[in-house]
């Protein structure tokens, strides 16, 4: 498999038992390349991208301008 496309397609493919099989596969897979004591942490997770703000509520904008800061 050449590239992410290819495997996401073969995944799709597969039967859900298959599909569980894969995922605890590369849970396993994941976790022993993590370095051995190092904990997980909320933190290991990348930003979330939301989007723009399409629109607001003008008498709540001070609690919108803190909660985008």
């Amino acid at each position: 498999m050449e590239n992410l496309d290819q495997i996401e397609a073969a995944a799709a493919s597969l039967s859900a038992d298959q599909q569980r099989e894969l995922l605890v596969w590369l849970a396993q897979r994941v976790d022993k390349q993590r370095p051995a004591g190092k904990p997980y942490s909320v933190l290991d997770i990348p930003p979330a991208d939301v989007g723009q703000v399409l629109s607001f509520d003008e008498s709540n904008s001070d609690l919108l301008d803190e909660m985008l800061e």
